[in-house]
């Protein structure tokens, strides 16, 4: 799914709702939440997510994989992996079991904890169509072009 607002696979708000045994992947959101977008204004209401993946997701805002505000979603025995530009953007519970990968630099290719001009020549070099796994793709599309380089120039600077 790709989508201009926010929540390019599931927009949650308030109630209580379940995302059980799921797999959320290869979501596009212009805004936050590529993943998952969870808002509760009530606090008596809570998201949860158990037994899922949260994978491959990508958002221009926070929360690549799930971004939530409110009252924290409980996660429990579940996977968040390669979310761009970050996992989970916002509190959550933690109710163990979880996989919840470690963010990289994207862009960083020489790997000196800054994006720069010497990663500019690299993020070239893929131009075009490009096979997975494909490190400049970042809308995972299938062809490095000018969307992919609005990412890269998203990263730009020193790694967080």
């Amino acid at each position: 799914n790709t989508v201009t607002g926010e929540a390019g696979g599931i927009l949650a708000i308030n109630g209580n709702p379940r995302i059980t045994e799921t797999t959320i992947e290869s979501n596009l959101a212009a805004d936050r939440g590529g993943g998952v977008v969870w808002t509760s204004m009530d606090g008596s209401n809570s998201l949860s997510i158990e037994s899922s993946q949260v994978i491959s997701n990508t958002s221009l805002g926070p929360g690549g994989g799930l971004a939530s505000s409110g009252t924290p979603p409980s996660i429990k025995d579940s996977i968040f992996c390669e979310n761009d530009p970050d996992q989970i953007d916002g509190e959550v519970t933690d109710l163990g079991g979880n996989d919840i990968c470690v963010d990289v630099c994207p862009g960083d290719y020489d790997g000196d904890g800054l994006v720069r001009g010497n990663d500019l020549g690299f993020f070239f070099s893929y131009w075009g169509i490009c096979e997975a796994p494909c490190p400049a793709d970042y809308n995972g599309d299938g062809e490095v072009d000018g969307i992919d380089l609005g990412f890269f120039f998203s990263y730009w600077g020193p790694c967080p």
